[in-house]
């Protein structure tokens, strides 16, 4: 099954375009954070995964429901989050054409039913296996979103993205913004997210990746960045890169890396399939912002060479995990092998002055055979209101009593960074739902001042084969919750 990846970036924005947020106001931590202790004391968990406060389902078999799920922003200017869900294998007319779904949220939190549905209504297509917030690519001050349909298109796979307007009434009914790949096989649309402002400008730009492009060298893949205007987005690209390197996968995954380097504009990272020499190890690169663009050169690069880890096929904005004004960055290895087979990996780099981290400061695995962890990695937010950002890592092969149901993993951030086992997990209880296929924070869905998250099990089976399951989990302030409803839940 093709692997798909969903950030949310709403946090990592924030950072990236203002430094002003960092410090200021920040509450006191709980004693055992404060003095910088890296491990979870039971007094300090909060049950933010005892049971899901909103969940959803497509009600229609075969659907893949929550292959992605991303925040979409505020699409309404209502001042609540809201969310968006992509099912790619959705037919309606045409098979697998693909649908994606917009929750908004409200004081209650997301309401029951979407608010807004579209579908490729071209089969095969396949659209939403990833779906973003793009930020405000237009300065009206509603959120905007995209969504691709890599499969798409008068050449074979040469793929499509799509872009929606958000508004007082919500978003257009049709896009309008749409590119497609330049060639046969591209996939264009594998990955999108919002990038940030990576020029200053006071609009929000997005990155496309294409890992399969030729240009000239086959499937060497690549990247793209549209910028923003008053106008909306570019109707060309404003910035590409490419591997120059044959069949390597370059622009696999894509997303804003807030601002690492804290100099005021929005910086990016991609990923790329890359062997070097280690067979199949991967690798991460990020791009900073500047009052031109990006820059053309990678300020950083990491690869860990080991081999088969996959490395870079999901990467996303942390958010900034111990306060310290800079943006940091997550890299997962879903394949990587140390000793469990293909348990996975994710690191951790801290952004600073000079830049990320040569070096993770933070590495965690499954240790299970074929959890597969690190397939998808994400920002929370700060979901128990203490000051740090904290980050979701997804497993959606893991195995706890039911066949590879999947689990997700959340951790909190610190003044020493993140903290070295997580504080909460949920998993699906169902035999191959593949719970944490995809993870993102959902912002702040219910106005409360905390961020929430989303969850998505892509193939539980609800009343229908293999529809897929969502779920959010609202955010908690540091105190124990009393009240214990089981759902979908073991606590670590």
């Amino acid at each position: 099954m093709k692997i798909k990846y969903s950030f949310n970036l709403s946090v990592c924005l924030i950072l990236a375009l203002s430094s002003m947020l960092v410090n200021a106001g920040k509450p006191s931590m709980p004693a055992a954070a404060a003095a910088g202790i890296t491990s979870a004391p039971a007094s300090y968990i909060v049950n933010l995964f005892f049971s899901p406060d909103w969940f959803a389902e497509s009600d229609v078999g075969g659907t893949i429901f929550g292959a992605s799920v991303a925040s979409a922003g505020d699409v309404n200017g209502d001042g609540f989050a809201d969310v968006i869900v992509g099912a790619p294998y959705y037919s309606n007319g045409q098979d697998r054409e693909g649908r994606a779904y917009v929750y908004y949220g409200s004081a209650l939190g997301l309401k029951p039913v979407p608010a807004w549905t579209f579908e490729s209504n071209l089969a095969e297509c396949e659209l939403g296996w990833s779906v973003a917030s793009a930020g405000d690519i237009n300065g009206d001050g509603y959120g905007d979103v995209l969504v691709a349909s890599e499969y798409c298109g008068v050449q074979d796979r040469e793929g499509r993205v799509y872009l929606f307007l958000g508004s007082a009434s919500g978003l257009s009914v049709t896009h309008a913004w749409m590119i497609a790949g330049g060639g046969s096989d591209e996939s264009l649309g594998w990955s999108i997210a919002s990038a940030g402002d990576v020029n200053g400008d006071g609009y929000g730009d997005v990155i496309v990746g294409a890992p399969w492009a030729s240009y000239p060298e086959g499937h060497e893949g690549r990247a793209y960045v549209f910028y923003g205007s008053a106008s909306g987005l570019s109707t060309t690209a404003d910035w590409t890169a490419e591997s120059n390197i044959h069949w390597s996968g370059f622009g696999v995954s894509v997303a804003s890396a807030g601002d690492v380097n804290g100099d005021g504009f929005s910086d990016v990272i991609v990923g790329h399939e890359i062997s070097n020499p280690e067979a199949g190890e991967g690798r991460a690169y990020v791009y900073l912002g500047s009052a031109g663009g990006l820059v053309t050169l990678p300020a950083w690069n990491y690869e860990n060479d080991h081999a088969g880890s996959t490395l870079g096929e999901s990467v996303a904005c942390a958010g900034d995990v111990n306060g310290d004004g800079y943006s940091d960055v997550l890299v997962g290895g879903f394949r990587y092998s140390s000793p469990e087979e293909r348990e996975g990996v994710a690191y951790l780099f801290l952004g600073s002055s000079s830049g990320l981290s040569f070096t993770p400061t933070w590495t965690s695995e499954s240790n299970q055979n074929y959890a597969e962890y690190g397939q998808s990695v994400a920002s929370a937010g700060d979901v128990n209101q203490d000051g740090y950002d904290d980050v979701l890592v997804g497993a959606p092969w893991y195995s706890n009593g039911e066949d590879y149901e999947g689990r997700a993993f959340l951790y909190y951030g610190s003044p020493g960074g993140l903290l070295s086992s997580p504080v909460h997990t949920t998993e699906s209880n169902q035999e191959r739902a593949n719970l944490g296929y995809s993870v993102a924070s959902a912002g702040d869905v219910n106005g409360d001042g905390m961020d929430d998250i989303i969850v998505g099990a892509q193939n539980y089976d609800g009343g229908q084969d293999n529809e897929g399951r969502v779920t959010v989990y609202h955010g908690r302030a540091n105190v124990e919750r009393l009240i214990f409803v089981p759902f979908v839940l073991r606590e670590q």
